[in-house]
């Protein structure tokens, strides 16, 4: 019995660059920026590292442990199936935690075009999980097209960001580095309050 294709390689890819770059981008790095300023630069190219180590110890050990089930697999080869079990569950309950994150975002970003009281807040950000929740259930095919358009609607402004970013700098490289002077305006004792 052959295995059904539903999703394409455009699918698969837009589903991992989806994961890997969410909605928080956009939250985070603002609040960064808020709480230390310029030097915000600076953590962001920290955690990029982290970031990128991390993507490599999962990808060599896809490699040396070629089985199914990822973070459980990779454990319990290490270890034993308990700590497979506990690395597993963490990493679930992880990112169900994480899930509201994306409707709050898109409440906070559509109330700048459209203000919305509280009983509205709750109703979109209901229809928005209720409904992604919807097009799961309907069907592996649907949720990997809207996936698509969605990974494409995030990507597109980060791109757009780093064009004119560098177009900017490109432009008036003077006018850059100024923005970056004093590097911590608020001094290292706002390090603290990033958390997220």
């Amino acid at each position: 019995m052959a295995l059904k294709s539903d999703l394409s390689f455009f699918d698969l890819t837009n589903i991992v660059v989806g994961a890997i770059i969410g909605s928080d981008i956009y939250i985070a790095s603002a609040l960064a920026a808020r709480l230390i300023g310029p030097f915000s630069i600076i953590v962001w190219i920290v955690a990029g590292i982290i970031a990128t180590i991390l993507a490599m110890i999962f990808a060599y050990s896809a490699y040396y442990v070629p089985k199914v089930g990822v973070s459980f697999a990779f454990v319990s080869t290490a270890f034993d199936e308990f700590w497979g079990f506990i690395a597993r569950w963490s990493m679930w309950i992880a990112e169900v935690l994480s899930l509201p994150v994306f409707a709050l975002t898109f409440v906070n970003y559509l109330q700048y075009y459209v203000p919305l009281s509280f009983l509205g807040q709750f109703f979109v950000r209901a229809v928005f999980l209720f409904g992604l929740t919807a097009v799961n259930i309907f069907g592996v095919k649907a949720a990997g097209r809207l996936n698509d358009v969605l990974t494409v609607g995030k990507l597109l402004p980060l791109l757009l960001i780093v064009f004119f970013g560098l177009g900017s700098f490109l432009l008036t490289p003077s006018g850059f580095i100024s923005n970056y002077v004093p590097l911590l305006p608020n001094g290292l004792g706002t390090l603290e309050q990033l958390s997220f």
